[in-house]
């Protein structure tokens, strides 16, 4: 049973618009891949965060089955994807194209990536 004062906090920080909350990850796995101290300590601090939003919105959603096991919240998953009636590739060239999305030393490692 929610008290009368948590149950007057939560009813401020809601928005009159329905709210949404989209996770792409979680600051569980962000932590368990944390090189420095001070990004275990955001992590740390992130990860009561992330249930609280995932708390006070109406709807929880994630982008992967991975996201849904680390957050118990997630209601549906719907997967990153690109319309290939859209999107097409370019012409070919003799060298390859990467594109990177992430820090050069967080968990998905683009340090790593540009060694190779």
């Amino acid at each position: 049973m929610t008290s009368a004062p948590a149950a007057v906090s939560a009813d401020r920080l809601r928005s009159k618009r329905p709210v949404v909350r989209t996770f792409h990850g979680s600051a569980v796995d962000e932590f368990k891949n944390a090189k420095t101290l001070q990004r275990r300590l955001f992590c740390l601090v992130t990860i009561p965060l992330e249930r609280v939003g995932a708390a006070l919105a109406d709807y929880v959603v994630g982008v992967s089955e991975t996201t849904r096991a680390r957050m118990p919240s997630v209601q549906s998953v719907i997967p990153c994807g690109v319309d290939l009636e859209a999107f097409r590739s370019g012409p070919k060239t003799d060298l390859p194209t990467v594109l990177f999305v992430g820090t050069e030393n967080g968990r998905k490692r683009g340090a790593w990536l540009a060694e190779l």
